[in-house]
């Protein structure tokens, strides 16, 4: 499974709303469906432009004509989240997850609508309901360890960033957050190696933060040394070094969870 960003929102995940089938025939039920797509389409087109206002409107009409369809109610979630409506933004998601409890996108924006209305518990339960679902989804894993980044748990989420980008190597947000976690643990050394990953993958990086990460490498103060290796290359992470994440965890007071990571072969669920 792959997930996009949202257009103006770092943190929220959007995938394209797909349309459903409408009958064949010219049916009154027919007609419905069909125009049910269009709004569909229309809101859709509003929403990657930032016209969330003009999505709610559309999308709430095609829910009117076709209310079945957790699509449209995540796609309204994301939009009342956007202009800063986060009850009205979790009231979807749930509506969402009532028609397929399975979608595991609903779920990490439902823990990012959580998050903002300082519920973080049930922020946290969300998303490892999500990873449960979704176990080789590389995004899903990357947000939790933002999560887990947001409340000053860097170990943990350093866990977390280093599954992600084990699934997917080329996940550039993955590096990059990985990078930062890693420069506040007091490891230029190794968020050097990521900044230089997450430029690969066509990441954008902030030139405060790599101009103080120079200044941390002992080495050569103020240049950029190569990295280590090319870490979009494949495999970044072995078992072996999860398992020295989580013995480091554990001195540092931080309990790991199960091994339920990033050598799992079973396919992703779609």
């Amino acid at each position: 499974m792959k997930v996009k960003l949202a257009a103006l929102t770092a943190v929220i995940l959007l995938c394209h709303s797909s349309a459903f089938a409408a009958p064949p025939d010219e049916t009154p039920e027919g007609k419905k469906v069909r125009e049910a797509n269009a709004l569909a389409e229309e809101g859709y087109g509003y929403l990657t432009t930032g016209r969330y206002v003009e999505a709610i409107y559309a999308l709430q009409r095609a829910v009117e004509l076709a209310p079945n369809q957790a699509f449209l109610y995540y796609d309204l979630g994301i939009s009342y989240f956007n202009i800063g409506q986060f009850e009205r933004s979790l009231e979807y998601y749930d509506k969402a997850l009532a028609i397929r409890p399975d979608y595991a996108n609903a779920l990490v924006n439902k823990a990012k609508a959580l998050e903002k209305l300082g519920k973080k518990p049930e922020a946290l339960a969300a998303y490892d309901k999500a990873v449960e679902i979704e176990p080789n989804a590389d995004d899903i894993r990357i947000h939790r360890g933002y999560f887990y980044a947001s409340e000053g748990d860097h170990a943990k989420a350093i866990e977390e960033y280093l599954a992600g980008v084990e699934l997917n190597p080329k996940n550039g947000q993955g590096h990059y957050w990985l990078a930062q976690s890693y420069a506040k643990t007091g490891k230029p050394a190794e968020a050097w190696d990521h900044v230089h990953a997450a430029e690969k993958a066509g990441y954008p990086i902030d030139p405060g933060f790599l101009r103080d990460l120079e200044f941390q490498l002992p080495e050569t103060p103020g240049s950029r040394p190569p990295p280590a290796r090319d870490l979009t290359a494949g495999p970044v992470v072995t078992q072996e070094k999860l398992a020295e994440v989580r013995r480091e965890n554990e001195k540092s007071g931080f309990l790991p969870e199960p091994d339920k990571t990033a050598d799992s072969k079973t396919p992703a669920a779609k």
